[in-house]
């Protein structure tokens, strides 16, 4: 029953990380471009 909830947690954690960085990267860049700007 562990391997269940940890094998829907992988799925979840990687579509998340994978959006996280394009997501991140365009709000750094919007904070430091309106920082800078």
């Amino acid at each position: 029953m562990e391997e269940d909830p940890s094998k829907v947690s992988l799925p979840p954690t990687p579509k998340s990380l994978e959006r996280t960085p394009p997501t991140k990267h365009r709000a750094d860049r919007g904070t430091f471009g309106a920082a800078e700007a």
